[in-house]
């Protein structure tokens, strides 16, 4: 079950594209590395319908933590987009953002799954009574906290093991490339599930959710749910 990220959703329809376009927005990128006025822009808002790709994927390593390796930047993209594209074909996905599902227009057309009603966040608490979760994602502490309380007990109590994405927003490349530390956070989750098993994994926004609900999902069966940013 995935909900729709639009800044996702521009980068896929650009990973298509011919693989020079992407080479040199790519190289850009890495020439930048150190322009702080490049990276510090802030994007425009609206966000345009689709922008040119040099300004999607630098959003993507600035906003979700997408990175490259400096030998096969190419190959980093596409190490992304084809798990993260499967991972939508495959999900109940939803929207309750009218451009972003005009943004998934096409892959609608093309017979992936329709759009499906916005999770009410009371139901999924109560789904979650008697469930093992995993939560993979930023900030965690609040939600701990509240579990520890009991006040996320809708539908009875559930357990709850919390573990942080890979912090690799620009400037930060804390392995070589992207598909690297995608490589550690899955094995991370995986160690999780032979320690205790669990039924739901919830990923919440960042580059990193979709590739992981899909590894994880197709692997052990388990409920996966990729939540957007905020």
């Amino acid at each position: 079950v995935v909900e729709l990220d639009p800044l996702e959703l521009m980068v896929l329809r650009h990973a298509g594209a011919a693989a020079e376009d992407l080479e040199e927005a790519l190289a850009e990128l890495r020439r930048r590395h150190h322009d702080g006025s490049f990276w510090d822009t802030a994007p425009a808002d609206p966000f345009p319908a689709l922008p040119q790709p040099l300004e999607a994927l630098r959003r993507f390593q600035r906003e979700a933590g997408f990175y490259t390796t400096t030998h096969a930047p190419l190959e980093s993209l596409r190490q992304w987009a084809q798990p993260a594209l499967q991972a939508l074909l495959q999900a109940q996905v939803w929207s309750a953002d009218a451009a972003t599902q005009g943004l998934w227009l096409p892959w609608g057309l093309e017979g992936a799954r329709p759009l499906r009603e916005p999770p009410d966040a009371t139901g999924l608490l109560a789904f979650l009574g008697g469930e093992e979760v995993v939560v993979v994602g930023e900030g965690t502490e609040a939600l701990q906290a509240a579990h520890r309380a009991g006040r996320l007990f809708e539908g009875g109590a559930f357990g709850l093991r919390c573990l942080a994405a890979p912090q690799s927003r620009h400037p930060h490349r804390p392995a070589a490339g992207f598909e690297y530390s995608l490589e550690a956070l899955v094995a991370a989750v995986e160690e999780l599930y032979r320690e205790r098993p669990f039924t739901v994994l919830l990923a919440e926004g960042g580059a990193y959710r979709l590739p992981l609900v899909q590894a994880i999902g197709s692997r052990f069966g388990v409920l996966a749910v990729a939540a957007a940013s905020p």
